[in-house]
Parts: structure tokens; sequence; C-alpha cells
């Protein structure tokens, strides 16, 4: 069935329409592109977030489609098909970058989730292990130190293993290790005080 034909005055004004329509097509698919090289760019990198970037290429697909669409309803009512299937193939287009670019976005961060809960799982195991070995002091047998050289290496290697590779504090460390210590030993730290950093001068002093 034919179209209907359209008067002239009606016909200009769709003409006019139909530059203008360009005009407004050509500033929206470069703003597409434009934020389409942007997210790919931020996918590249370690940038902390990525969603605002993702939400201006939404913005823009969303206005580039929607003018290409009208351009598209323009040129039905002049009844100039070529020019509707070429513009609907650049809508076409336009979805495919899109979901392309989407689909990179969704495995970028699901990537990024999993590395982060990859790390947060080793933390905790790790936490565990310190937590474990701590629990398993009681159960280790570390003889008392009283200053005898010929009894320091196994002394000092116990020391080492059960209590500073403990994950805890340094002030506790030096509350466990003073139950270790008796004569000369005990005296040489006694005046250190009870800080971290009177930690780290007792393990130094023996």
């Amino acid at each position: 069935m034919a179209s209907p034909e359209i008067d002239s005055d009606r016909k200009l004004r769709l003409e006019h329409s139909v530059v203008d329509l360009k005009l407004n097509k050509l500033k929206c698919k470069r703003a597409f592109t434009r934020y389409i090289n942007q997210l790919t760019d931020e996918l590249r990198d370690e940038s902390p977030d990525k969603t605002l970037a993702k939400e201006n290429l939404e913005k823009s697909m969303d206005g580039a489609v929607e003018v290409i669409s009208q351009l598209a309803k323009t040129y039905k009512e002049l009844n100039q098909k070529k020019d509707i299937e070429e513009t609907l193939s650049e809508i076409d287009d336009i979805e495919h970058r899109y979901e392309e670019t989407v689909t990179l976005y969704n495995k970028t961060f699901d990537e990024s989730v999993k590395a982060d809960l990859d790390i947060e799982t080793e933390q905790q195991n790790s936490s565990q292990v310190g937590k474990d070995l701590w629990n398993q002091l009681k159960r280790v047998a570390i003889s008392l130190f009283y200053g005898d050289v010929n009894r320091y290496e196994g002394w000092k290697a116990a020391l080492d293993s059960c209590i500073d590779a403990a994950l805890t504090s340094a002030e506790y460390k030096l509350l466990q290790l003073r139950q270790y210590l008796r004569g000369d030993a005990l005296k040489s730290i006694e005046k250190l005080g009870h800080s971290a950093s009177a930690y780290r001068a007792a393990k130094e002093r023996l």
C-alpha cells in the first residue's frame, strides 16, 4: 500500500528536521564513542570506581538511539526507505558496541570481586593460622631460660616459633616472654617496661 502524499509545507519542515536531527545524531555518536573509549581505558587500568564511566556510556547510548529513532520516523514519513534501513542499522551498531563494552565491564568487575574475595579469604586463613598457633602455645614445651648460653639456641628457636611468630600484639608477646625467663635473663629486661618497643629491646638483649 502506497504511503499517503504529504503537502509541500509539511515536507519542507520534515526536511529541515532531518538536517537538525543529523547534526544532533553526529554529536550523540561522538559522545557515545568517547565514553566507549573512556570506559575501555579504565577497564585496562586500576581505576577504583568505573561506575561513573559506565553511567555516562549508558546515557550517551540512550541519547544516540533516541535521536536516531526520531530520524528514522522522519524518514518514514518522507517515505525514504533506504535512509530508514541505514538509520536502523546505525541503531543496531550502537547497541552491539554497547553490549560488547558492558560485557567486558561485567567480566572485569567479576574478576575484581573474585580477587578481593581471594585476598580476604587468604587474610582470614592467615589470621586463623595465627590463632591456631597461639592456641598451641601451652602445648609446646618452652623451657625456662636463666641465661645459660649452652641452652640459648634451642630456647630461642622455640621462642621464635611459638611467641614471636604469633599474630598478636608485641605487648602481649612481652608478657609471654617474661614467663619463660628466670635469673639474670629476666633481670636484663625487667626495667624495659611493657610497650611494643620494650619487646623489641628485650629480644635484642637476649
